[in-house]
């Protein structure tokens, strides 16, 4: 068993384009594995068209944002918990003025869409 303390967000590995992560697991993205992250959104930034092959959780935990798959965009804050279904297309990222922080929970691989 780990525990994790809260607190603030702390500065983590920059992933691309104002997305950083402070990986508490992982991240391995295989089959079975479980990957746990803190990932911290610049205002206006948001992850490529993506999905995760066995589902992902997200625990908003400050800040606020918006999640988007099939067309449909909602926001997103403190406290909301957001369930991707496995093979789920989504998006998800910070409002245009305020960042967004998150804790994301996924297992197995994930694949990004070919942005051409």
């Amino acid at each position: 068993m780990r525990l994790v303390r809260g607190g603030p967000a702390p500065d983590g590995p920059d992933v691309g384009a104002g997305l950083s992560a402070d990986w508490l697991q992982g991240p391995v993205s295989a089959p079975g594995s479980l990957d746990v992250g803190l990932m911290t959104f610049a205002p206006g930034a948001a992850t490529p068209l993506h999905m995760h092959r066995e589902g992902q959780v997200l625990v908003v935990t400050a800040g606020e944002g918006f999640v988007e798959a099939g067309g449909e965009r909602l926001e997103i804050g403190p406290g909301d918990v957001v369930l991707a279904a496995p093979g789920e297309w989504h998006v998800h990222g910070a409002a245009a003025q305020v960042g967004l922080v998150h804790v994301s929970v996924t297992t197995g691989a994930h694949e990004v869409a070919d942005p051409s």
